[in-house]
């Protein structure tokens, strides 16, 4: 297959089950919004009232963005310049490539988020569809230990229901 067919497959099955990219997006604001809450806090108690909140409220103060970032802590510490547009993107890379260590928080959150996505949406969906790739969670016997925590989530009441045909789409 090529890249663009690929491609084009990726778009088509999106496009054709719109509620799990609604589900992704909900997932990921439910995960994001306390930490973007909780940053917010952060500035507003670092600013005050003082006249860098004026300067800062009217534009971009990297003075202040210096300042702050070398004072904060824990979730704090990943405020910085490089978040705003594709820089993120670029910074993750090059972490990923210095195997710098994620933050703490960061870390939590993606692992929340991994969490709720295979649980709330992914799983199901697969089930759902019936995959040949996951048949191996359905087989209780034949998991080894390391593997029962999946293999006991994937046989919960509603997974058991779609697989025994009441549920239907």
């Amino acid at each position: 297959m090529t890249v663009g067919a690929a491609w084009r497959d990726g778009v088509r099955r999106v496009n054709a089950a719109p509620f799990v990219l609604a589900g992704m997006f909900a997932v990921t604001l439910l995960i994001a919004l306390p930490l973007a809450i909780a940053l917010r806090g952060m500035i507003e108690a670092h600013l005050g009232d003082s006249l860098t909140a004026a300067a800062v409220a009217d534009g971009n103060d990297l003075d202040w963005w210096r300042e702050f970032s070398s004072q904060a802590s824990g979730l704090g510490t990943t405020f910085v310049p490089s978040i705003v547009g594709f820089s993120a993107v670029l910074d993750n890379l090059a972490g990923l490539l210095d195997n710098l260590p994620m933050a703490a928080t960061v870390a939590g959150a993606t692992a929340a988020w991994m969490i709720v996505w295979s649980i709330t949406i992914s799983m199901p969906i697969v089930v759902i569809s019936g995959a040949s790739s996951w048949p191996f969670l359905m087989k209780r016997k034949q998991q080894n230990s390391t593997m029962s925590p999946i293999a006991t989530a994937a046989r919960s009441p509603t997974i058991t229901m779609i697989q025994n045909g009441a549920l239907k789409r």
